[in-house]
């Protein structure tokens, strides 16, 4: 046969064809459906709706469809008599079972409290959460021949006021799976509050760790936030100490009139009370305290043998939790550890470029002199002197680079190098001596303003500094170049500066100044360097609580600045 699909409104006439037509094909098998709809209310004394149930009967069955209880009336007893009288009224109607559906995130322990069982679970549904089946046997009702709706005239359908052992321990599993998915600290620490309220049947609870010498809130149900954070030292709240220290429960049947009682509870009238040590072995780490609001409630020996269990679950999920913790912080450390170590290397190889860099002139010179001595003696004796006098200087040049390298290399290794008043006309002249064979071979001329104001400073760093922007000069500041160094003071600071007069720098590199490894041209393949002048620069001149800059003058040229401490 040929057949089209398309999408349809639900409230049109072929959607009713489609449902009539499964009723009628169920019709024809099973009988009559006998479906009733099941709806209860609950009002408050102002009338408002604070909870209801929708349900149908069906089959023999009661389907519940929506439930729901305000937030402000859970844990006194709604849920629970809304319930009851579902499945009450359902009895009646002759149905022999109940079944509804949960999520995750709603009250799956509740349900299990009630008799519910889990028969059938959907996960990531939606993302991340879980939808639970669940069905229960009804039993015979044996309360009062004339029905009312409340709590006085519904009886629970289970034996006793207790569930079961099997309810608790599948209570206690599915909140074990609810704790162990949880990856963020603090929201397991509220997931335990949340779910020790649920299964003890506690208005109030918190959560409470040793640290130190204080137990400190570090949970707590959300209509006691004032007691998040709060620290208690001995003396301070007797109860929860004495569970702590004699790793036993310690009970309240009315904290309200207890006179130990504390007044941060004020806000919540607490009547029965209940805590519990959260034990590793045999050391308490903490407290769980659970509070309820109604009198005449106190904790019974089942509630306290059940609340004792969970504290035991509770404990060992935190236990698990913080070695989780511990071990995500080793593997943060250590990835922290090889990122420093990866830059400490980085670091060296550079430090190393940066003596071969600066060690490469003057051996130059020095191999250039020895060869001419070598030539014998036919060179006059005013040349054969004057070589020799060369080779001492560069000798003396090469041994007080060697000074600043090791001083640069202290300074790496956060040794701090004393800081004292340096002029820096002087400083300047010096590196301009190591590099006058540079400034010879490039026809460079070099202008050093006299007299500059004296600055505090490292005198073998300010002269790596001064030595690495002139080479940076000679290298970018035209054919020929011209330089020029100067400063002025300004106020407690003194800026100094070395000027170019070359093509400036391009917008394009300026974010890559004073970075490691960068060229202010990488097309200028004729020019020589490893890209670490100015990264050496800023680091030197920061260790001497300076700082530096760079501009391009609106004449032309580049400047690079520093700004030091002036010399008192």
């Amino acid at each position: 046969m040929k057949f089209k699909l398309e999408q349809i409104d639900p409230t049109s006439e072929a959607a009713k064809g489609i449902a009539d037509g499964l009723a009628h094909y169920n019709l024809r098998r099973l009988g009559s459906r006998d479906l009733l709809p099941l709806c209860l209310a609950a009002r408050n004394s102002e009338g408002e709706v604070i909870g209801g149930l929708l349900a149908i009967t069906i089959w023999g069955w009661l389907l519940i469809e929506r439930f729901w209880v305000t937030e402000t009336a859970r844990g006194q007893g709604l849920g629970s008599a809304l319930l009851q009288q579902a499945e009450f009224d359902a009895l009646a109607r002759g149905c022999h079972h109940a079944t509804l559906e949960t999520f995750s995130f709603q009250s799956l322990p509740f349900y299990v409290r009630q008799g519910y069982e889990v028969y059938g679970q959907l996960d990531d549904f939606p993302l991340g959460q879980s939808r639970y089946s669940l069905r229960k046997q009804l039993g015979a009702y044996t309360g009062s021949d004339s029905v009312g709706r409340g709590t006085d005239q519904v009886r629970n359908v289970m034996t006793g006021n207790e569930a079961p052992e099997a309810v608790y321990l599948a209570l206690l599993h599915s909140t074990t799976l609810d704790m162990l998915d949880r990856r963020d600290f603090s929201e397991l620490l509220q997931v335990i509050v949340d779910r020790a309220g649920e299964i003890l049947e506690a208005e109030l609870a918190e959560l409470m760790l040793l640290e130190g010498d204080e137990l400190v809130t570090v949970a707590c149900s959300r209509n006691q936030s004032q007691v998040l954070g709060d620290r208690v030292r001995r003396g301070q709240s007797l109860l929860s100490w004495r569970a702590l220290d004699s790793g036993l429960p310690a009970l309240i049947d009315d904290y309200s009139t207890w006179p130990g009682r504390r007044d941060i509870y004020n806000a919540n009238p607490v009547h029965g009370v209940a805590d519990f040590p959260i034990r590793i072995g045999s050391q308490s780490i903490g407290v769980l305290a659970m509070g309820r609001t109604l009198p005449d409630r106190p904790f019974t020996p089942a509630e306290v043998s059940l609340g004792m269990r969970f504290s035991m679950l509770a404990a060992l999920v935190i236990d698990n939790a913080r070695r989780d913790e511990r071990v995500r912080n080793e593997l943060a450390q250590r990835q922290a550890a090889e990122v420093i170590l990866r830059q400490q290397n980085s670091e060296l190889d550079a430090y190393a470029r940066t003596v071969a860099h600066d060690l490469k002139i003057p051996l130059t010179t020095l191999i250039g002199m020895s060869r001419l001595l070598q030539a014998g003696n036919a060179m006059p004796e005013a040349a054969r002197q004057q070589a020799i006098d060369a080779i001492y200087r560069t000798s003396l040049k090469m041994n007080q680079i060697i000074e600043a390298l090791l001083s640069l290399s202290q300074q790496r290794l956060n040794h701090p190098a004393k800081l004292t008043s340096c002029e820096p006309s002087l400083i300047a002249h010096e590196a301009s001596e190591r590099l006058a064979n540079r400034i010879v071979e490039t026809s460079a001329t070099v202008r050093i303003e006299p007299d500059l104001p004296a600055v505090q400073a490292h005198g073998p760093w300010l002269e790596e500094v001064f030595a690495n922007l002139l080479s940076n000069a000679i290298k970018y500041g035209g054919k020929p170049p011209r330089i020029e160094i100067g400063g002025l003071r300004l106020g407690k600071q003194v800026q100094l500066w070395v000027r170019d007069h070359g093509p400036g720098i391009p917008e394009s590199a300026q974010s890559q100044l004073f970075r490691e490894f960068s060229r202010l041209d990488d097309n200028a393949v004729d020019i020589e360097g490893h890209g670490l002048g100015l990264s050496i620069v800023k680091r030197l001149v920061e260790a001497m609580m300076g700082q530096v800059g760079f501009d391009n003058p609106p004449d032309g040229g580049a400047r690079f600045t520093m700004l030091l401490n002036a010399a008192s």
